[in-house]
């Protein structure tokens, strides 16, 4: 996590934040090269978009970028341990630390938090989403959040809606009632998704 240096995509990310951060450009035609009479148009920008508030709080540095990360890791942490309390009560605080540490753990986690990589705030958006979808009362906050998650890296970020689908399937949740959750979640995706279209 603490290398100085990076993965040429996250160079790019960072710069397309940065850029943001100085006002060259806008959340929806955000700039990678000042010059270029395009916009950077290779990801979708929620990541930049929420990295250049912080650049502007703290700054353009490399440890800005790691604390950037830092918070992405707490959040996916943190929602490990909310799905952990939601569905496993019984096992308690202890077996959510260990999930945290063995996924922690992972080569590949490492690396994308070193090299600055979108999947690691699309991993705590996707997994809140499923939390707030095993709770009755934010059905539309998974909504909300997975239309987030879409916003980082396209149609990988849906990947939320499995959820209720999958719960049923197991038996955890009655079918009907899964029917009801779904459309819920549903209707709250497809009225962002057109507000957003109809946005800019």
């Amino acid at each position: 996590w603490l290398q100085d240096g990076m993965f040429m995509d996250g160079q790019i990310y960072a710069a397309v934040a940065q850029n943001l951060a100085d006002g060259l450009g806008t959340f929806w035609a955000p700039v990678y090269q000042p010059s270029s009479p395009v916009p950077y148009s290779e990801q979708l920008p929620l990541f930049a978009g929420m990295e250049s508030l912080l650049f502007r709080v703290l700054g353009g540095s490399v440890w800005t970028e790691r604390v950037f990360m830092a918070l992405a890791w707490i959040a996916t942490a943190a929602g490990i341990g909310a799905l952990q309390r939601r569905w496993w009560p019984e096992r308690g605080s202890d077996s959510a630390l260990w999930v945290v540490a063995l996924w922690s753990s992972a080569p590949l986690v490492g690396w994308g938090m070193g090299n600055h990589v979108q999947e690691m705030w699309l991993a705590p958006f996707t997994l809140w989403a499923v939390v707030a979808m095993s709770h009755t009362r934010w059905l539309w906050v998974g909504g909300v959040l997975t239309v987030a998650a879409a916003l980082f890296k396209g149609p990988q970020g849906l990947f939320p809606l499995v959820w209720l689908p999958l719960l049923g399937g197991l038996g955890l949740v009655p079918r009907t009632e899964v029917v009801r959750r779904f459309g819920i979640v549903l209707a709250t995706v497809l009225a962002l998704v057109v507000g957003l279209w109809f946005w800019e």
